[in-house]
């Protein structure tokens, strides 16, 4: 990702503190919104090993790879997620829905499309509590993509890098256990847009090399055993182990994946997904 320019050294910076940001002026910048409190357990397990998990852009370039007409954004949904006093957990998937939609249509969305991406994804950022630095960072974005100053290939490698930089903050700031929600969210609506990408091209070819990851599904499913479902409803939790017990199902499979198999993939995705 070299030559990514000054936004990326933000973003690498971001792992700092430093006070909040100022316009030209020296204005200080509005006061953010409430944060979720983020319940920090010294004594939840922790499972670390998050470079197993597909960030957006190598999702795209497998899809790619695997000869795929069907471009990801093409298949991105849109959502409509709210923040205000939602349960932290909740807020963490969500946002990692958001960070998985903003790096996949960077490629094609109109300038007021990706500026309501970056809105919503800013607004979940704000929610989990990073710092005023990496929250400087996307406003930065937003400017950059205001005045066209960012070709469209550079900006979509920094939102790339943008959804591990947010995982890496929560992190170091002594949450954690919320590492594997943010995750899960970009995960989960990465496999939803492959699968239907699949479904478009009508061929369930390439449907090994791009769905079947075992190691990805039990990393999920340990979190969600170890962990619980905090404040989830019944009917959330039994959505939430049925689906990812489905997807556990196709991953493991050892014969070759077929459309119907590509079509499981994508209601269990979708099930959970549609839960937040």
């Amino acid at each position: 990702m070299r030559g990514l320019g000054r936004v990326v050294v933000v973003l690498c910076a971001a792992c700092g503190g430093g006070a909040p940001p100022a316009d030209e002026a020296g204005t200080p910048a509005q006061a953010l919104p409430d944060q979720v409190e983020v319940v920090k357990d010294e004594h939840a397990p922790v499972l670390h090993g998050y470079a197993q998990v597909p960030s957006p852009g190598e999702t795209e370039s497998a899809l790619k790879q695997a000869g795929l007409e069907t471009a990801l954004h093409d298949v991105v949904p849109s959502w409509s997620f709210h923040f205000d006093k939602t349960e932290p957990n909740r807020v963490a998937v969500r946002t990692g829905v958001l960070l998985a939609d903003l790096a996949l249509g960077a490629g094609s969305d109109d300038d007021a499309k990706l500026l309501e991406r970056l809105a919503s994804v800013r607004a979940g950022l704000v929610a989990l509590g990073v710092d005023s630095q990496m929250l400087a960072s996307v406003d930065d974005l937003v400017e950059r993509v205001k005045a066209q100053a960012i070709p469209r290939p550079e900006l979509v490698g920094v939102l790339d890098r943008l959804a591990g930089v947010g995982v890496r903050q929560l992190e170091m700031q002594g949450a954690p256990q919320l590492v594997p929600l943010v995750q899960a969210g970009v995960w989960l609506e990465g496999t939803y847009c492959v699968g239907e990408a699949i479904k478009q091209h009508g061929d369930a070819a390439a449907a090994d090399a791009l769905l079947k990851q075992p190691a990805v599904v039990d990393y999920f499913l340990r979190y969600a055993q170890a962990q619980g479902v905090g404040g989830a409803s019944a009917e959330t939790a039994a959505v939430l182990f049925d689906s990812l017990g489905r997807l556990k199902a196709v991953a493991d499979k050892a014969e070759p994946l077929a459309m119907a198999d590509v079509e499981a993939v994508v209601a269990a995705a979708d099930a959970v997904l549609t839960q937040l």
